[in-house]
């Protein structure tokens, strides 16, 4: 009989849906999008999406920690997507890649946007 793991140490942190227990996403998200980190050591944090693969994780960047030249890879169900895709990243991306400093103006720009609605 096999050993299962108690909650906490290593059962299943996320439900199990549809066939064969695949978890569906309910967004998708898109080059340009503005995410907040849901998991992880990076819990809370804001960034960029650059570039999404095979439908479940996308490559991440916030311009100071996670430069653009080494982008993070999450798994999209720890990603919460905030706001729409901003259409300036989206042509920055398309051409190759955006700056750190326009990924930091446009993080900056989300936070001053929205600082009084996390009050």
């Amino acid at each position: 009989m096999p050993i299962l793991p108690k909650a906490g140490l290593g059962a299943r942190m996320f439900p199990r849906s549809g066939a064969g227990g695949k978890v569906e996403h309910t967004a998708a998200l898109a080059p340009g999008q503005l995410v907040m980190s849901r998991a992880g050591r990076d819990l809370g944090q804001i960034f960029v999406v650059l570039a999404v693969e095979d439908g479940h994780f996308a490559r991440v960047a916030d311009g100071r920690a996670r430069p653009v030249t080494r982008p993070k890879r999450k798994n999209m169900r720890h990603l919460q997507a905030h706001g729409p895709v901003d259409a300036s990243l989206v042509t920055l991306i398309r051409q190759g890649a955006p700056s750190d400093r326009e990924v930091r103006e446009a993080i900056a720009t989300f936070r001053d946007r929205h600082e009084g609605c996390a009050e």
